[in-house]
């Protein structure tokens, strides 16, 4: 009993106050015109960024956190996404962003969201949901998905910056978004392409590690992908760009992330033993 108790203590030491940090930064960007310092096209970002993170990505760490809590297999996979998500994104803000006043609430965000994700991960309920995911085709295909986009997308990223090696000239994105380095470029080879590759290679082989990761990069791809068509929505709208065609591909790498996480939930039985 005296375990449960300090369980619980130890997660909502992390939990509650990364969701208000969340909700606390993402609301105050969307509603303090002075936070942010950068250029019209980084804070268009920002804003489709924050409207997506404070109306769907805080109540999914809520929702993800309270049946976590209750100790349910498929809320704390949600969990462990909506962790990634905000890891992932807050990612930009911390190394991104112009030096402003939520500077000590990105570090914290950061901090408090990897310290969960090794949480959530080193528990025994994900043992649990380890032993008892049943992998087919269904959930084979969607290593397929993973692999194509992390190909795609690592692909893009390597001919972007090999061709400063030949040519000498800046990235288009370094030029347009005014910072030192391609801080997109980073994060996604890093978090996207790199985990994508082990996790949809793993997937294939029904590996159960495979699945756990999958789990988590389709539910942070999924509302990540909500966010980056926000943020193009309003950078079109502010006139910092001048056509909507990217969005097509956010759209079908988020439909393709939606479905995939549902197919992934299919995977777990009914009732799974799950003691977080």
């Amino acid at each position: 009993m005296n375990n449960e108790r300090y369980m619980t203590v130890k997660r909502d030491a992390l939990s509650v106050p990364l969701i208000f940090l969340t909700g606390l930064a993402s609301g105050w960007g969307l509603f303090a015109a002075d936070v942010y310092r950068d250029n019209l096209l980084v804070r268009s970002v920002w804003f489709g960024n924050d409207l997506v993170t404070l109306l769907l990505a805080v109540p999914l760490l809520t929702i993800g956190y309270i049946l976590y809590r209750k100790n349910s297999p498929r809320g704390t996979l949600l969990w462990l996404g909506m962790l990634a998500y905000t890891f992932y994104n807050y990612a930009f803000y911390a190394f991104g962003a112009n030096f402003n006043k939520l500077f000590l609430a990105y570090v914290l965000i950061l901090t408090l969201s990897s310290l969960g994700i090794i949480q959530g991960l080193t528990t025994s309920g994900i043992k649990d949901v380890l032993k008892s995911v049943k992998i087919d085709k269904a959930q084979k295909s969607v290593g397929i998905f993973i692999i194509a986009v992390s190909f795609i997308l690592g692909i893009f990223w390597i001919a972007v910056s090999a061709s400063y090696i030949w040519t000498g000239q800046l990235p288009q994105m370094v030029i347009a978004v005014e910072h030192p380095t391609n801080i997109t470029a980073i994060l996604d080879l890093w978090l996207v392409v790199s985990f994508g590759f082990i996790s949809g290679v793993w997937l294939w082989r029904k590996k159960a590690w495979g699945y756990l990761i999958a789990v988590i990069w389709v539910i942070k791809g999924s509302v990540y992908m909500i966010a980056l068509s926000a943020a193009t929505i309003t950078a079109y709208k502010r006139g910092a760009i001048e056509d909507l065609s990217q969005i097509l591909l956010w759209a079908l790498i988020g439909l393709g992330s939606i479905i995939s996480s549902l197919l992934l939930f299919r995977a777990l039985p009914g009732k799974t033993a799950a003691k977080l």
